[in-house]
């Protein structure tokens, strides 16, 4: 459990303009679902932290020793945002659930094949 929680630090910078400078290399992770945390410690240096668990893809992906990350693992746990709603939400789609307008389309069907059953009865039954 702890290295789904814990944090590793990437990567350290003791000179640096402003605490911008990591912004390239946290685009490019955050575009394969890697979270990171840029701080800066007591000596004043900038910091990048990731979690744990991606700290070897990530050094890899800002070294440049990876082109592209094809398949990215899907997180173990969940993140909350501050209304506590779910940020990780492809673990909850139901991957092959009938989509809510197909069963609208079959409601509707039955209607239809019900009104057309009540339209051949009046055409052939003469009250």
């Amino acid at each position: 459990m702890e290295r789904l929680y814990k944090w590793a630090l990437i990567d350290t910078r003791v000179t640096y303009k402003d605490e911008g400078d990591y912004i390239d290399s946290e685009l490019r992770l955050n575009r394969y679902g890697i979270r990171t945390r840029v701080q800066i410690n007591e000596a004043g240096a900038l910091e990048l932290w990731v979690p744990l668990k991606d700290a070897e893809v990530a050094r890899a992906v800002i070294a440049g020793e990876v082109k592209e990350i094809i398949d990215v693992q899907k997180e173990l746990y969940h993140v909350f945002d501050e209304q506590l709603t779910y940020k990780n939400k492809n673990l909850y789609k139901v991957k092959y659930g009938i989509k809510a307008r197909f069963l609208a389309a079959r409601r509707y069907s039955w209607i239809g094949f019900m009104i057309l059953i009540l339209l051949l009865l009046f055409k052939f039954i003469k009250f």
